[in-house]
């Protein structure tokens, strides 16, 4: 082969590179998933999220979300307790002479409510576990392990995210 028939063929070479490249990008781009759906709260929908991962029926469905909701009911009123207990632990720190026996108290208090927010959090997963079959309790307990790790949440090809951990949002007004 002579030189200039090996330039030829590099330049047409650099050429195909360069069209296959273009056309992986345009499709890398076009194929892109959009943003997860959001419910009213501008917040990823669990809800939709765990019907499709879980492939719920309908009364699953239905079951999830009132046992989801009491949840939410149960531990409302405890997570609020906790932040304001949590809030003044925090002025009692930036005190100058911080009153010991009333942060030893915080502490203590905050300790038993969050003891009983993960008894709620337990009695939860029990509940949900009756509903489930054997196959949608291992997939959960993926999308939770999943969930927790590095307090991320993964995000699906589609664009759609496992469920926050529990009492991160509010519940979804339906």
């Amino acid at each position: 082969m002579d030189l200039l028939t090996k330039q030829k063929t590099y330049v047409w070479l650099i050429i195909l590179l360069v069209a296959i490249n273009l056309t992986t990008l345009v499709l890398l781009w076009v194929g892109r998933p959009g943003p997860p759906p959001l419910n009213k709260h501008n917040k990823p929908d669990t809800d939709k999220f765990l019907k499709n991962e879980l492939s719920l029926s309908n009364e699953q469905e239905s079951k999830l979300k009132q046992l989801r909701q009491e949840l939410f009911d149960s531990t409302a009123g405890l997570n609020n307790t906790i932040r304001m207990m949590k809030k003044q632990l925090q002025e009692e720190a930036f005190k100058i002479n911080p009153d010991i026996t009333k942060v030893d108290s915080l502490l203590k208090n905050i300790g038993k409510m969050q003891s009983k927010n993960e008894q709620f959090m337990f009695n939860h997963f029990g509940q949900l576990r009756k509903v489930l079959s054997e196959e949608q309790q291992i997939k959960f307990k993926r999308i939770i392990s999943e969930a927790g790790k590095n307090g991320q949440r993964p995000e699906r090809r589609d664009g759609q995210h496992p469920p926050p951990p529990i009492n991160e949002f509010p519940p979804e007004e339906h």
